[in-house]
């Protein structure tokens, strides 16, 4: 690889040198060739009237504009050589600064070789020393082994115990669960249905206040004129929110079609009933059965 790098400035330098030959001989070559006049009669007549002080200009044009470019190669010529100077410089310069490294290298590596083999009498030593630890971590490992087999069994024998133990501990929380909340439950209920029997009690207070008020708006429509004091008979009324009368029916006649009538007929001009604003309680007395029997 050294030796390919060192061979590369040295070919460079002698293509340069061959270019710059090259283009001088191209250079040389390029010199215009004066024109031989082409003779014949006709030209060498017209000849003797040419002037001759233009002629002479011609000739010095000619001969200034040859020396012009004379002077352009011999300067091109000078620039090249410089510039192959320069590049023969800059080889030698590389050659030497290639020639440092490589000597760098050597050093570089005969310290390597010299690491390398302090490296492998180390790693040898590591090896043996590798070797017996590991002997010692196999007796150790077996020791240890032996310990967790040990330590194992007696873990899961204590472990199988407080199984034992959580079970019974958690069948014993789930059957007190169980029986508090079927107390809670049953404390609940009676609760409930002591509340809803005090709550049926008091609607049933106020509904059968606002049936005696029903009946009595009924009994001030009634017409008893010609009829027989004594008589009753039982209705079933049917109301809407508000005491409208949506439907009244005779369920138990009084024997009297005249009366029946007449009370269905006081029924339809009381409406709307008097009944209580609380939706809950009117939801119970939507549909009431009444005995009439007008004093």
């Amino acid at each position: 690889m050294m030796n390919l790098i060192m061979i590369k400035p040295a070919l460079s330098s002698a293509l340069l040198h061959l270019l710059v030959i090259g283009m001088l001989m191209f250079s040389f070559d390029l010199t215009p060739t004066p024109r031989q006049p082409i003779a014949n009669n006709v030209d060498i007549i017209d000849a003797v009237t040419v002037d001759s002080v233009q002629v002479e200009q011609e000739l010095k044009d000619i001969k200034a504009l040859e020396q012009q470019k004379q002077q352009e190669r011999e300067k091109q010529l000078a620039d090249m050589q410089k510039q192959s100077q320069e590049a023969e410089r800059k080889r030698q310069q590389e050659e030497s600064r290639l020639a440092d490294i490589k000597k760098q290298q050597q050093v570089e590596e005969t310290r390597r070789k010299q690491e390398e083999q302090k490296l492998v009498d180390i790693k040898k030593q590591q090896q043996q020393e590798q070797q017996r630890l590991k002997e010692e971590e196999i007796k150790l490992a077996q020791a240890k082994k032996q310990q967790e087999e040990l330590k194992k069994r007696q873990e899961e024998e204590e472990q199988r115990r407080k199984d034992v133990a959580e079970q019974k501990r958690q069948e014993e929380l789930r059957l007190a669960e169980q029986a508090r909340k079927k107390q809670e439950a049953e404390r609940l209920a009676a609760e409930q249905k002591q509340r809803q029997a005090a709550q049926d009690r008091q609607d049933m207070t106020v509904i059968n206040s606002y049936v005696a008020r029903i009946a009595n708006a009924i009994e001030r429509e009634f017409n008893t004129a010609g009829l027989t004091e004594g008589l009753s008979c039982i209705f079933e009324i049917r109301m809407i929110p508000g005491g409208e009368v949506a439907e009244v029916k005779i369920v138990k006649t009084s024997g009297n079609s005249v009366f029946d009538s007449r009370a269905e007929i006081a029924v339809k001009r009381a409406s709307p009933l008097p009944v209580p604003d609380n939706p809950r309680i009117f939801g119970k007395m939507r549909e009431i059965r009444l005995t009439f029997a007008p004093n």
